[in-house]
């Protein structure tokens, strides 16, 4: 995946930061993460957890995470579910993590940002925070949730945070120019990403965060699409920070029989 470039290089400069990005909680900032405050951020999982409960449920056996980081929310999901398969595309973050939380029921596992280390019909549930966000496009956050698709279990559930927007739709005319609007924004964005990616190669190595939402009709169609059932989209206040974080649930259909 293109965007893998700038989380390898977060997963060296600043693990921490590269997750929680919150001002002056650099390494180089006023106030920067400790261990102990970024990982009690990991309390944002109680609240996520309750929303999945409440839309589609989900099994406590095996959950597999898409984008652990530095294990924010990694160290929560082990005391919740038997088995946790945590997986990111840095390394660096992977074993950051894997120094500070000691809990024998977790596999850290590299992967490559395009598929999903896990075979197909083999987890029971997925979970992903403040990840999807990052990826490069639409294209690519559907290409995951196809991934997510392929490695649950039949019945198996998805509970994933990722920016999720509207067009208002009483007005045709102003929502067609607000997706205009939209994408002619998200080209210019694509085309600062690239270059800032190119930077990174040429070894200017200063982090950077791309970032791209979904409409929710579209996104909720395209999920339909790949045999998600029982959709949902969920509105959440986390208890550590302001906003509000967009999250989408659903399961795969378990055909009769």
């Amino acid at each position: 995946m293109k965007s893998n470039i700038e989380w390898n290089l977060w997963g060296k400069l600043d693990p921490l930061y590269g997750v929680a990005s919150w001002a002056g909680r650099g390494r180089d900032g006023a106030n920067p993460w400790t261990d102990e405050e970024f990982y009690a951020l990991g309390a944002d999982w109680l609240d996520f957890e309750v929303a999945w409960r409440r839309t589609v449920g989900y099994t406590a056996g095996t959950v597999l995470e898409v984008g652990s980081g530095a294990g924010r929310m990694t160290r929560m999901l082990a005391q919740t579910f038997e088995r946790v398969i945590a997986t990111d595309v840095s390394n660096d973050m992977l074993l950051y993590a894997q120094a500070r939380i000691a809990a024998p029921n977790i596999v850290w596992q590299l992967s490559n940002g395009d598929s999903i280390p896990a075979e197909k019909d083999s987890i029971d549930a997925v979970f992903s925070s403040h990840v999807f966000q990052h990826f490069p496009d639409n294209a690519s956050q559907l290409a995951m949730f196809r991934e997510i698709h392929r490695v649950l279990m039949p019945g198996g559930s998805f509970f994933v945070h990722l920016p999720i927007h509207a067009f208002p739709e009483v007005n045709r005319a102003y929502s067609d120019l607000a997706r205009v609007c939209y994408r002619a924004y998200l080209g210019l964005s694509n085309v600062r990403a690239s270059m800032r990616r190119i930077m990174i190669r040429l070894g200017i190595k200063k982090g950077y965060m791309h970032g791209v939402s979904y409409e929710m009709q579209v996104l909720l169609r395209d999920l339909a699409a790949l045999e998600f059932t029982d959709l949902s989209v969920s509105a959440i206040g986390v208890r550590t920070g302001p906003g509000i974080h967009c999250c989408v649930a659903g399961r795969k259909l378990q055909l009769p029989g």
